[in-house]
This record gives structure tokens, sequence and C-alpha cells, in this order.
């Protein structure tokens, strides 16, 4: 509801020009309020030629504020972009934040997965090295067996074994001496 000025009768009909207008609350919210212009007491009603003139006198005479209401809203604008840009910077720096929590505990998991595997590796080798037989005296040579197993980079073990010994026991072997992981 608009306030009539003082004076004025409330059953003659009055003519406003009336516009929306911003402001910021004490909490930096943009608002919206009506602001009057102009008002024309239409008594008697005007006619189309005098609406018209009337009409583009105000533009004439306001044409400063009209400019001032142009920047006004395209500051407006601004102010809500930037607004909005900040926004979104922030959520988009918690989402990053929260990714980079999420990674770091992932990484943290496999470090934690592959230290308990290792573990689990050389506690496998220390069981297979409990299990390999001794070597065989060179004085047994009829029933002893020379394995030489050399890697490509160069490296080069040799064990004796006795005849009978199976398979599964030399590779045994090569798993601890060499720290092979068999598949």
């Amino acid at each position: 509801t608009t306030k009539l000025p003082s004076g004025a009768n409330p059953k003659r009909p009055i003519l406003a020009v009336a516009y929306v207008g911003h402001a910021v609350d004490a909490h930096g919210r943009s608002k919206v309020v009506p602001k009057l212009l102009a008002q024309h007491h239409a008594t008697p009603p005007p006619t189309a030629d005098m609406m018209a003139a009337w009409m583009n006198a105000l533009r004439k005479r306001h044409a400063a504020q009209y400019v001032k209401m142009q920047k006004d809203l395209t500051e407006l604008e601004y102010s809500k972009e930037r607004k909005e840009g900040y926004q979104s910077s922030i959520q988009t720096d918690v989402e990053q934040e929260r990714q980079r929590a999420r990674d770091a505990a992932a990484a943290q998991a496999r470090q934690e997965a592959e230290r308990e595997r290792r573990e689990q590796l050389v506690r496998r080798r220390e069981e297979l090295r409990a299990t390999l037989p001794e070597e065989p005296s060179t004085s047994e040579s009829a029933r002893v067996k020379t394995i030489s197993f050399r890697l490509d980079n160069g490296t080069q073990q040799v064990r004796r074994f006795t005849g009978d010994t199976k398979l599964e026991t030399v590779f045994n072997w090569i798993d601890v001496t060499f720290e092979l992981e068999r598949e």
C-alpha cells in the first residue's frame, strides 16, 4: 500500500509512476523497494496526448535519475555475480579440500596395505628359510645336484640339493635368496 500525500482525497484517482528500487539492508542483502518517481492528480483524466506529453516530460526531467537507476541496476547485477562467484569459489575450495582429504586417506590406506603385504612377505620368507633343508656336503657328490641361478642383473647364487629334493623346495630357496615373489 502506498501512503497518500497529506490533503489528498482518497476518492480521486492518482496517476503514479513508480519503479522498482533496490536497497541494501543492514546485513548486506539486497532487497526490492518501490520508489515513486512522479504522480499526477488525474482530474480531469488526461487524454492520450496529454499522457504522452506528461511521460515525455518525465523522461526528460528524470534522465539523470534514469541513468543512475541503470547504473545501480548494473552494479547490483555485478554485485550478485561477485557474490555468486565468491560462494562458488568457497564451495569449490571446500570440495577440493575434501577431495585432498579423501586422496590422502586413500594413499595412507594403500601405504598401510603395502606395508602389511611386505611384512607378510618377510614372515613367509623367514618361515621358508626355516623349512629349507641343509645344504648337503660335497662328500655325497653322487646324489647331490648343484643348481646355479642367475638373474638378468648379473646376480648369481649356487646351491647343492639332494637328488630327491622336491622342485618346490628349489623354488622356496630362490624366493628366499633373491626375494622374488611367486605368482
